[in-house]
């Protein structure tokens, strides 16, 4: 099979591959080179992927002799150091302990995870509608779209020396796709669209797909979908691999203290090289600590006992900015709103009744919580998917979103809308209290803030502040009324974000809301490969949810990411929480 080389990049975020050919691979490191995806020319419902279109030719002027300019010689690359410690926090203990990236309660610990394994492909981190190449090098669709074939890097070792195939990637794939306990289901929304895996050879890789699909390639290439080794299965393993990782990554555990730290070492034998040749990774060690305590997190920035606080928008708050730049020489800095918290209804009474779930929704004062919650730092308003003001392709527009219920200014017309609903719900909010459920530290603030803004509002509100492990599980069984909930992306597709909490059987939808023009609609979008139809299609959905409202959008969360200045290459920008950016292959100590 001839799998020519070429860097996909997703073109308007469409994870569809319109043209046969895909991939990177140039030396001895693939070095992405944008390669524009093309639209089909027929309607969006054809299944056929077409070919690469000749671009149209415009008439040339006759040219106008120019001088030839000076040569200038390329500047030589400069050159990594290797050696020295990355030092990291996290701050709840399933981000340090878990070792399953499908697991639903801590899947978010591919901090760490995706420094010991590798995924088969993976997105920019700066422009994740890019897909780069990692454990497969190249890739191609066949038969109309319906089929992916992976061509795999050969000779890459697990850390135990066994070689990497085809078999790990089955394995891999067949667990988070098809697994049935519910728990390590995190995942299967992404590949639902996978019917079957084979590993045609040592080194190609088959996937069988039911339909064309608009978001496959791009949740494949997510930093959950992580490779494992095969000769070492979960769940008969899992303890056995928990304890001594064999990873393919640019780290290996060198020491796993359960709820204090993880401390990784640089793997000798890794695949990867830069664009200079130099072999990666360059630290010596990565060391993660858990730090529940935000306060103490800033205090171990400060003084330099971590030296990257760029985990998940929690280490240091906007507010607190001022003072590391005064005492924190020369740090780097970056800002994002990459995170917007939702409030999840239970299909329970009182919240199953869709005039309660309304009136809740319009009666919370967002412009008053944005204040409260880090001083109205985050983009206003949010919504349920990226808008073009933040530059997503997907979302509403800011304009109509200010026209939803409980979106609107001022505030009195909803107020007394939303009593009314309630009155008609026959909800008295004087003898009625409503549980709210918020995971503990992340959100303990907002969940206060929430609180506080509901009852101001005349509703009653007890707050329930949970740790991350007691959480999951409640929520996962449906025992909750109202769910302060997190959705950080990270792709700008709605698979990756809105689908997962509203999609027949999505690993977030804990209440198994479902309704069959939600359904139809959620089904033509997957299989709409044209980007102007798509979007058509889902700006219907998020209208019908605006008027559902199994879940309504809360607030854009603003994050900030700080590093100390001589860490070098390590890309802070970036547009979502949980990215490939948490690979820490080419970042490196300049000291």
């Amino acid at each position: 099979m001839g799998l020519k080389l070429k860097t996909l990049t997703v073109a308007a975020g469409l994870f569809i591959l319109l043209t046969l050919i895909v991939a990177a691979c140039g030396g001895d490191e693939p070095q992405p080179t944008t390669s524009p995806t093309q639209t089909p020319s027929q309607p969006a419902r054809t299944a056929a992927i077409a070919p690469t279109q000749s671009p149209a030719v415009a008439s040339t002027p006759t040219p106008v002799p120019s001088p030839t300019p000076t040569s200038v010689p390329t500047p030589t690359p400069r050159l990594a150091k290797y050696g020295g410690t990355l030092t990291m926090r996290v701050s709840t203990t399933s981000l340090l302990d878990t070792s399953d990236s499908n697991n639903t309660s801590g899947a978010a610990a591919v901090i760490w995870l995706q420094n010991a394994l590798n995924n088969l492909i993976h997105l920019n981190s700066k422009t994740p509608r890019i897909v780069e190449p990692d454990l497969a090098e190249r890739w191609e669709y066949s038969d109309g779209g319906r089929v992916l074939t992976l061509a795999l890097r050969r000779g890459v070792t697990w850390t135990d020396g066994k070689l990497f195939t085809a078999a790990d990637a089955k394995y891999s794939l067949d667990r988070a796709a098809f697994g049935t306990d519910p728990q390590l289901s995190f995942n299967q929304s992404r590949l639902s669209a996978l019917t079957r895996v084979v590993a045609v050879d040592e080194a190609t890789l088959r996937l069988d797909l039911k339909q064309v699909s608009a978001s496959f390639l791009g949740g494949l290439a997510a930093p959950y979908i992580l490779m494992y080794p095969a000769h070492i299965p979960f769940p008969e393993k899992a303890a056995d691999w928990a304890q001594n990782p064999a990873g393919t990554g640019p780290y290996k555990v060198k020491e796993w203290k359960r709820g204090i730290s993880r401390e990784m070492e640089r793997n000798p034998a890794y695949f990867k090289k830069n664009a200079a040749g130099q072999q990666l990774p360059f630290a010596d060690r990565i060391q993660i600590f858990f730090i529940q305590d935000q306060l103490a997190t800033l205090a171990a920035f400060r003084s330099g006992n971590i030296n990257c606080a760029c985990g998940y928008g929690t280490d240091l708050i906007v507010d607190q900015i001022n003072e590391v730049k005064r005492d924190v020489p020369n740090v780097k800095v970056a800002f994002a709103s990459p995170n917007v918290a939702n409030l999840q209804f239970s299909n329970k009474a009182p919240s199953n009744d869709a005039r309660v779930r309304k009136a809740l929704s319009m009666i919370i004062d967002r412009v008053q919580l944005n204040k409260l919650y880090r001083d109205n730092s985050g983009f206003y308003p949010p919504g349920y998917l990226l808008g073009p003001e933040q530059g997503g392709q997907w979302g509403l527009p800011k304009e109509e979103i200010l026209k939803v219920p409980g979106f609107r200014e001022p505030k009195s017309a909803d107020m007394q809308e939303a009593r009314a609903l309630f009155a008609a719900a026959g909800v008295d909010l004087a003898g009625t209290t409503f549980d709210l459920l918020a995971v503990t530290p992340t959100y303990a603030d907002l969940g206060e803030a929430l609180a506080n803004v509901l009852i101001n509002a005349g509703v009653k509100i007890r707050l329930q502040l949970q740790a991350s492990a007691a959480l999951n599980q409640a929520v996962s069984q449906n025992n909750f009324q109202l769910y302060l909930s997190p959705s950080g992306a990270v792709e700008d597709d709605p698979n990756g974000l809105l689908l997962l909490m509203i999609a027949p059987g999505a690993a977030r939808n804990y209440s198994k809301w479902e309704d069959p023009d939600v359904t139809r609609l959620i089904a033509a979008q997957e299989t709409t490969v044209d980007p102007a139809q798509r979007k058509g299609l889902l700006e219907q959905l998020q209208r019908a949810m605006y008027d559902r409202l199994w879940v309504s959008p809360l607030i854009s969360v603003s994050v900030v990411w700080a590093a100390a200045a001589h860490l070098e290459d390590i890309e802070l920008e970036r547009p979502f929480l949980a990215s490939s950016f948490h690979r820490m292959e080419r970042v490196w100590l300049n000291r």
